[in-house]
């Protein structure tokens, strides 16, 4: 639930949807290129995978290491589209 308030807080993620359990969908604006957004988090070693267009799930483990979001957080600002 973190992260999906994290992400909301971008205005180049469209929507996410509320957590089922560890995954999170979110949806990028039609501006931003998914591959782009999901090599630039690889470059940061976060992984999220496309589950349609401009949809994408991260999925995450019980017991996060607590600079998982500041992590996020630093990546998110880097983000340029």
């Amino acid at each position: 639930k973190e992260i999906g308030n994290l992400l909301q807080e971008f205005s180049f993620v469209k929507q996410v949807l509320e957590p089922e359990t560890n995954i999170l969908v979110f949806e990028l604006e039609k501006t931003v290129s998914t591959s782009d957004f999901l090599r630039h988090l690889e470059a940061e070693a976060i992984f999220a995978f496309e589950i349609g267009t401009q949809r994408l799930r991260f999925v995450t483990h019980l017991d996060l290491p607590s600079n998982t979001l500041d992590k996020l957080q630093s990546s998110l600002i880097k983000f340029k589209y």
